[in-house]
């Protein structure tokens, strides 16, 4: 497993599932600033059907919207049905998760703390949630809200420190130095 971090708002999202995994998916693509998503519930909640609006498709995904997403993620749908589909997605490429099924999912969702654009995230690969969850616990007690402003400072005197003509080390050293400082501070 290698961690990295997505933008979202640049990917075309297939979500395929009906009830509440789907709509907690759905919940999360959202806060996340995911722009692209198509939702495809044959049988969705009304819930679901509120909070995916025209994103919603009241079927499955056929082999070309499937192609034509960058992801596909899964939940809320039997094993017999989510299977077929993440098939053909890794057949064409394309990255699936079928929610809580390891041997289907090519990524995995990590537990997060969101500090505005600050994301610290924990992962156990699927192995564990509850205990990615009590990570991100200790984490959230560790990293409070004043963090978002930590950020803000740091990344204008990291601008401010490159226009002026530091290299990279140069701003690394005073990134940690000012971190150091404003941790102390808070």
């Amino acid at each position: 497993m290698y961690p990295i971090f997505i933008d979202l708002a640049r990917l075309k999202i297939a979500l395929t599932g009906n009830g509440k995994e789907a709509l907690r998916r759905l919940g999360q693509l959202d806060a996340f600033g995911a722009r692209h998503v198509t939702v495809y519930a044959d049988a969705p909640s009304e819930a679901l059907r509120f909070a995916a609006g025209e994103r919603l498709r009241e079927r499955l995904p056929n082999s070309r919207e499937i192609i034509r997403a960058n992801l596909l993620m899964i939940a809320g749908l039997e094993k017999e049905r989510a299977y077929p589909l993440a098939e053909l997605a890794r057949a064409a490429r394309i990255l699936v998760n079928v929610e809580d099924d390891k041997p289907y999912c090519d990524f995995y969702f990590g537990s997060i703390v969101k500090r505005g654009d600050l994301c610290i995230a924990a992962s156990t690969g699927g192995r564990s949630p509850a205990l990615a969850q009590a990570v991100r616990h200790k984490l959230e007690q560790t990293f409070g809200p004043e963090w978002e402003s930590v950020l803000d400072e740091v990344a204008v005197a990291r601008e401010q420190w490159r226009a002026g003509g530091d290299d990279m080390q140069a701003v690394a050293e005073k990134s940690h130095a000012l971190i150091e400082e404003l941790d102390g501070v808070r």
